[in-house]
């Protein structure tokens, strides 16, 4: 019989198994147990919760449940005491491998089933933003690798030691250090649990795909070397583990391709292409550039960039012209940084070739390259350059900055352009940007709203975008545009087309433009808005944990208009009124922000919940408003007060650490959303109304407390309100 015999009738001896169908039961069922809010991912999105949970606990539990059957197939014969028999009958090396194969395709079928067990009620949970993409890619990415990596290693470890125990233990050990906090940060190293921060709704999640794509293939490359240098120690014929060892070893095209597996995965991890090398310790870093007098005769004029796309594999290639002024006669040398992951293919000036020197230092997100400016007046510099970009290894846990995906693109500042180190020019500089991506996307840019330049036959198109300044960020995705009367400021807001009916239903326009025109009337325009320019309002990837501001656009990520966003009743009495509350923060959390290292509940989210009552008030009335905001902010109260745990802290000590930690984690949401609401709604009526109230919060926020940017402390609250921390003690 040849290998491929052997191999079919594995196959059918373990589907005949009834402990193959109960261990593929037992894993079909296990993902089950990810739809508890409480699972490895936060569910922060629809997607988050409905697919990556309940597949990285499948990921999890079906990875112990395959490696407790792959050794009890492995040791049937010797458990049975027919190893000598069947030895006799077939190389036990093929018998191992068969076994293996058939242990693999049963986990597979484990995986297909599961797929299509879960797809209906997926389906009916995320309705219209359900993706069969991202779906698929969760199942067979995330969840069925980490079996068959599972698979590999145990066999490894039994056909090293023999014995099922100590087997079993080093499994487990294995199955921890995934687990554990020393590889919570590394994609790499993750084999059971890959790095997921959040899955997109609405957005690309190529980035976390990619990401568990290359983890496995290291993987792969490691456990099948090492699998392979297990065979070595396969027992024959009654030896122990040194003879066979000799025995088999004749076959040496086994550890040479074992060994050159193991290195290939070596290779994988140091030249990892997805995250940056920058040392942990960045606040200790001095990047700062020695200024000399060559340097301050330098004048960056203006600066262009052309930039093409491949989002499939999640690059650019692109290039920028510097019009700089050279008052220097010698030859001023110069520095430019660029993201880590990019490469700078050439450098010209005035049409001539300049050397330069790649630092490869990467440091903060940044590498620098330095490189001579010819000493002539006027010098149009042209940088080449490309590649993929790599994350900053400080925010790595989170996928945090920039994106290129299938349907999104999220770029700003030396991630979209190398940033050339020369001040600007007295008039203040001007930067132009031509952007290829799919015609599916729609581009948004800093600055002036973009111009659609042309649709091109390859299935792309080109937009030209432009501002002030020398560096320009950009949004890409599948937008839709909303223009919101801003008075004296014209609003765009752009939001992904899966929540198109969504905002239509709750009338996203007219919430939007009264909440602005509330806040810009009692408090005053927002801050950092660029005058002459469109405010812009963008939604971003879920990747985007929280929301900023950059020149004339302000993002906000998807989480904020997830639908368990959009219906949590602590930002507002109605999905219309979360969003109220989201837009809201643009003046109490972008503009200005109140924080207070002594008293760390007064934040944002106390102040805009509050401003939220007053919209809600204006609009729908008082009565309305003090029973969807007020009576609950005191139940709220109340309730905290009523906790046993609250009332008698000494216990907790003894409450077992997870629910110590919810209550915490509740306490903290109940003073964010309800205790600083009602303080401030107190505060009012001590200080002659609400009315009052609001030309308090007017003054702290365009007077910004006392630092600039605007930060407004608790005590800055009491002092324009001429009150006492006492006397703002709720009952």
């Amino acid at each position: 019989m040849n290998f491929l015999s052997y191999f079919r009738v594995e196959v059918n001896r373990i589907f005949r198994s009834k402990i193959t169908w109960f261990i593929i039961a037992l894993s079909v069922l296990v993902p089950l147990g990810g739809y508890n809010l409480s699972g490895p991912v936060p569910p922060l999105t629809t997607a988050s919760r409905f697919i990556a949970n309940p597949v990285l606990i499948g990921a999890l539990g079906g990875a112990i449940l395959f490696a407790l059957l792959t050794l009890f197939e492995l040791n049937r014969v010797h458990k049975n005491l027919t190893a000598e028999l069947t030895d006799t009958i077939v190389s036990p090396r093929i018998l191992n491998i068969a076994r293996l194969f058939g242990v693999i395709v049963s986990a597979t079928v484990t995986v297909l089933v599961a797929t299509i067990v879960h797809l209906p009620y997926t389906v009916l949970k995320m309705g219209d933003i359900f993706n069969l993409k991202i779906y698929l890619n969760s199942y067979f990415i995330l969840m069925l690798p980490s079996l068959w990596i599972s698979i590999l290693a145990i066999a490894a470890f039994y056909q090293i030691i023999h014995r099922t125990d100590l087997s079993f233990v080093l499994f487990i050990v294995f199955f921890l250090l995934s687990t554990s906090r020393w590889f919570a940060d590394d994609y790499i190293l993750r084999w059971v649990n890959p790095l997921v921060p959040i899955l997109s709704d609405d957005f690309s999640n190529a980035q976390v795909f990619r990401m568990a794509s290359y983890n496995r293939l290291f993987w792969f490359s490691i456990l099948i070397g090492i699998w392979l240098l297990s065979m070595l120690c396969v027992r024959r014929y009654g030896k122990g583990l040194l003879g066979s060892l000799i025995r088999n070893g004749r076959r040496i095209y086994i550890p040479l391709l074992s060994v050159t597996l193991i290195i290939g995965g070596y290779y994988m991890y140091v030249n990892q292409p997805y995250v940056d090398h920058s040392p942990l310790d960045w606040q200790n870093i001095d990047t700062s550039l020695n200024i000399n007098e060559e340097f301050t005769k330098l004048a960056l004029k203006d600066t262009s960039i052309d930039i093409n796309f491949n989002t499939k594999r999640g690059t650019l290639s692109g290039t920028a012209i510097y019009h700089i002024q050279n008052e220097n006669t010698v030859s001023p040398k110069c520095r430019l940084g660029i993201n880590p992951g990019y490469t700078i293919k050439q450098i010209t000036a005035n049409g001539e070739e300049v050397a330069f020197s790649d630092l490869n230092n990467d440091t903060n997100n940044f590498k620098y390259v330095i490189f001579e400016l010819p000493p002539e007046k006027d010098i149009e510099l042209s940088i080449d350059y490309g590649g993929m970009h790599q994350i900053w290894s400080v925010v790595v846990s989170t996928f945090g900055g920039s994106h290129i995906g299938d349907n999104y693109i999220d770029l700003g500042g030396k991630d979209l352009a190398p940033i050339l180190e020369i001040p600007s020019s007295e008039e203040g500089g001007q930067i132009t940007g031509r952007f290829t991506i799919p015609e599916n996307l729609n581009l948004i840019a800093t600055g002036d709203t973009v111009k659609l330049l042309s649709e091109n036959d390859d299935g792309t198109k080109t937009w030209l975008a432009h501002d002030t300044g020398s560096r320009l960020s950009i949004f890409a995705g599948d937008y839709v545009k909303l223009e919101i009367d801003g008075g004296n400021m014209p609003v765009e807001f752009y939001y992904s087309s899966k929540h198109q009916k969504v905002m239509e239903k709750m009338d996203a326009q007219n919430i939007m433009e009264h909440t602005i025109a509330y806040c810009t009337d009692h408090y005053g325009p927002l801050l950092f808005a660029t005058p002459g320019y469109p405010f812009k309002i963008i939604q971003s990837s879920a990747f985007l944990f929280g929301g900023g501001a950059i020149k004339n656009c302000s993002f906000m990520g998807e989480i904020y208009f997830s639908d368990e966003n959009l219906n949590n009743k602590q930002h507002g009495a109605s999905s219309g009124e979360v969003l109220s509350h989201e837009i809201a923060h643009q003046w109490w959390g972008l503009s200005a922000q109140s924080m207070d290292m002594e008293n760390l509940d007064w934040t944002d989210e106390g102040v805009t919940v509050y401003t939220t009552y007053r919209i809600a008030k204006e609009k729908f009335g008082a009565e309305y408003a003090q029973k969807n905001y007020v009576e609950v902010w005191k139940q709220e109260v109340k309730d905290q007060k009523n906790n046993f745990y609250n009332r008698h802290p000494e216990y907790l000590d003894i409450l077992p650490e997870k629910y110590a930690a919810r209550l915490y984690s509740s306490n903290t949401g109940t003073n964010m959303y309800s205790v600083m609401p009602l303080t401030i709604y107190k505060a009012a009526e001590l200080v002659g109304g609400e009315e009052r109230m609001d030309e308090i919060l007017a003054e702290l926020y365009q007077n910004g407390g006392t630092e600039m940017p605007p930060y407004i402390t608790y005590n800055d609250f009491l002092e324009a309100c001429g009150l006492r921390k006492e006397e703002l003690i709720l009952d």
